[in-house]
């Protein structure tokens, strides 16, 4: 899922972020601090450590995403640049919040899933019907059909999940708000 989030961010960067020249420089970038999920520029003014987090983050990824902003603004080819840093998960608690509360460069970004799926295995990847859609539920690692109760698949359980979301429309969505559809390849 993680591996899903991250390459939809990437094939979205402008759009998500407002940022028209935002151009991707690399994602598991190694630094000082730990790995950068992904790294963007915007121009010569600004540089993008974006984390994704699946779930719900806490203190511990607001510190990391803190120590990662600062190792990439103390190396010496984004010397004068901006960074900013942005944390994308599911969910916020309250101790992800309080540390991310005063720090201006730095913001979250909230995402949600639905799996949209065919009823016929034989179907092609262009004939997806999207009206039958399966719900995320990242709280709780489940995915069940859209409007049913019971869990029907464990998030937990890769193999299956995949093998049962095979010609999936994926949608992410920001609260309310839709922000793109992906169909993994």
């Amino acid at each position: 899922m993680d591996d899903l989030l991250q390459r939809f961010i990437v094939g979205n960067l402008a759009q998500l972020f407002g940022a028209r020249d935002l151009v991707l420089v690399g994602t598991g970038v190694e630094t000082s601090a730990g790995l950068v999920d992904i790294l963007a520029r915007e121009g010569t003014s600004r540089v993008w450590v974006i984390q994704t987090l699946i779930g719900t983050a806490d203190g511990a990824a607001a510190a990391r995403l803190k120590a990662c902003v600062a190792a990439i603004a103390g190396l010496a080819e984004y010397a004068g640049r901006e960074v900013l840093g942005v944390l994308v998960a599911a969910d916020f608690d309250a101790d992800c919040e309080r540390a991310l509360q005063d720090i201006e460069r730095i913001s979250t970004r909230r995402y949600s899933i639905a799996f949209s799926l065919d009823g016929s295995a034989a179907s092609s990847r262009e004939t997806v019907d999207d009206s039958y859609v399966w719900c995320v539920d990242l709280a709780d690692r489940s995915c069940r059909p859209k409007g049913e109760g019971r869990v029907a698949l464990n998030l937990l359980d890769r193999l299956e999940v995949r093998d049962r979301l095979t010609n999936s429309v994926i949608e992410l969505r920001d609260g309310p708000f839709l922000i793109g559809r992906y169909r993994p390849d």
